[in-house]
């Protein structure tokens, strides 16, 4: 086990590049995660203020709509 973890822990040279559709795919995954962080803000956002923010009771709505016909 201990071997196994110091052979993983010394890298060799890869003798590897990046191709433009590896940059494509990052891009696409940067887009994609800020879109779904902004996402996930606005629904928190709103859940939260909707604790804070008082909603009228049922009753005195049907009335006002009652009187008003």
């Amino acid at each position: 086990m201990a071997l196994a973890l110091v052979y993983s822990a010394v890298a060799g040279p890869a003798y590897a590049y990046i191709d433009p559709g590896t940059g494509t795919l990052l891009l696409q995954l940067l887009i994609a995660a800020i879109a779904t962080g902004l996402a996930t803000v606005k629904l928190w956002y709103y859940k939260v203020v909707s604790l804070f923010r008082p909603t009228p009771p049922e009753a005195e709505s049907e009335e006002a709509k009652s009187e008003d016909s």
